[in-house]
């Protein structure tokens, strides 16, 4: 067996989709064009697309369809228990995730056992007419590498970026989606996602592009100003959640009591939310709701 064939069978690409045909066609196509030998399950909610199998007959790939109701994260741990590599990459069916990165990521992490995922640099991009527009690159901080997980943990959420669509080790990835699944709001399922993977191992920043985002959709609940706007009163429920489970997992591996570090996960994400949770925007928002001038904006007469 050559060196290509066992890469080939140590990583697979999990796709999640809905109504992006457009898009979806045009990734498989880019997965195609580069001949990217690894197994792709396209887990397709409303069986609307074509026989993706006989559209790309060089891929080896499973289209497996799904009732219009199926909720993403059950949709993606029905898929995950699909998979039989060592590895997995989860890919958005809008953006571009490089053969590059998946290539080079798949082969740091069968050189190095303590990590426990790897993706590069996410630059965003937008298209208008034929013009292909880099914006910037958005995510790019260093890796965490560091040996306590405590620590990779505080150095993730002080220069928050998100550690979701990357390659993973797929028992790590399966215990961590497990947990995200069964946290609630979007905001603590992308935190829950990414926190919980650093507990797993250090995770790798490759110095290349990993994936090619489109400017085309912001999910404003991912961000801590517009999901404390939008349930205010589920925000700090949901944190505590979170939070709790963190520290359920982090009591297994280092030594401190429950309360210490109770107050030592909440110093280290209200450092990440208080980043972003704006004062005077707050105040005119609540102003708004109450239907009052708002002293945010300069008005004398609010006391």
């Amino acid at each position: 067996m050559s060196i290509a064939d066992v890469e080939a069978g140590m990583n697979t690409i999990v796709i999640p989709s809905k109504d992006r045909p457009k898009q979806l066609l045009a990734y498989l196509t880019y997965l195609s064009a580069n001949q990217v030998p690894y197994r792709i399950y396209v887990l397709e909610s409303g069986s609307r697309y074509p026989a993706l199998e006989m559209l790309f007959p060089n891929l080896d790939l499973a289209h497996v369809r799904y009732d219009e109701d199926v909720p993403f994260f059950v949709k993606v741990a029905d898929g995950l228990q699909r998979v039989s590599s060592s590895f997995v990459t989860l890919c958005t069916d809008d953006d571009v995730t490089t053969w590059e990165g998946m290539r080079e990521s798949v082969r740091f992490l069968s050189e190095h056992p303590d990590y426990a995922a790897c993706q590069g640099y996410h630059a965003l991009f937008s298209i208008v007419g034929q013009i292909f527009k880099l914006v910037r690159v958005a995510w790019f901080t260093p890796a965490l590498s560091q040996a306590d997980p405590l620590a990779r943990l505080n150095e993730l959420v002080r220069r928050y970026q998100p550690i979701c669509w990357a390659t993973f080790r797929t028992d790590a990835f399966r215990r961590t989606f497990d947990i995200v699944a069964e946290t609630q709001g979007l905001l603590f399922r992308e935190l829950a996602w990414s926190a919980h993977s650093v507990l797993e191992g250090k995770v790798h920043r490759l110095p290349l592009i990993y994936c090619w985002r489109r400017l085309d959709e912001l999910h404003l609940l991912g961000h801590p100003l517009y999901a404390l706007i939008e349930q205010p009163t589920e925000f700090l429920g949901q944190f505590a959640s979170y939070r709790d489970v963190l520290a359920k997992r982090l009591r297994q591996v280092i030594h401190l009591d429950q309360p210490a570090l109770t107050r030592t996960l909440d110093l280290i994400h209200w450092r990440y939310f208080a980043r972003d949770l704006d004062l005077g925007v707050i105040n005119y928002f609540t102003d708004t709701v109450l239907s009052r001038p708002s002293a945010s904006i300069g008005d004398k007469d609010v006391k």
